[in-house]
């Protein structure tokens, strides 16, 4: 009898230390996750710095390319990209950003909307990046001889469109309300 009462208790203890192994694997599994979707690697900036080359070795200081064509298509306008907007280029007020994210150029009943929807900010001094947890920024824009105006009490923005190499871009600039120069590009979808 005494030996059925110790195999009892050698085969709870090792059920118990077996389930306390797999809830400790379980708890590190998901802590993990959870971290993993708060961490952005560097390769997700050069990404994002590479689809925007474009833009950055070549727009930003040379202009539209040669051989580019205007946009006056409407459709072109309209429709949704991918954009950039890189704060204080020059870095003359230590403030050198670049904010990547989702563009969308929309037709309402009323109004035009243009909703910019940032998902990552790279900070260039730093070389690091984060996610970006805010909100998307939604303002009502007007197209006045083919470029896209928005104008609000936060911004006034043109964007002007062109075609090159079978794809649309779109650029332009700003002044934050702390004086500070914005870029911005956008690469749109069709």
């Amino acid at each position: 009898m005494p030996r059925k009462g110790r195999l009892f208790r050698f085969v709870i203890l090792v059920i118990d230390v077996a389930l306390a192994i797999w809830i400790w694997t379980s708890y590190k599994n998901i802590k993990a996750s959870q971290e993993k979707e708060n961490t952005v690697t560097v390769r997700q900036a050069d990404s994002e710095m590479a689809r925007f080359s474009w833009y950055l070795k070549d727009v930003m200081t040379n202009g539209v390319p040669e051989g580019a064509e205007k946009v006056t298509d409407m459709n072109v306008i309209l429709g949704k990209g991918r954009y950039l907007m890189y704060n204080d280029p020059g870095n003359e007020h230590d403030q050198a950003e670049m904010v990547f994210g989702k563009a969308a150029f929309d037709a309402g009943q009323n109004a035009f909307t243009a909703s910019f929807d940032p998902y990552l900010i790279y900070d260039v001094d730093q070389k690091s990046e984060k996610k970006y947890e805010g909100k998307a920024a939604v303002y009502p824009f007007t197209v006045e001889e083919n470029q896209l105006i928005i104008r609000s009490e936060e911004l006034l923005l043109t964007l002007f469109f062109y075609r090159h190499n079978g794809r649309n871009f779109a650029f332009g600039a700003f002044l934050s309300n702390d004086g500070i120069p914005v870029f911005t590009a956008v690469e749109m979808e069709h």
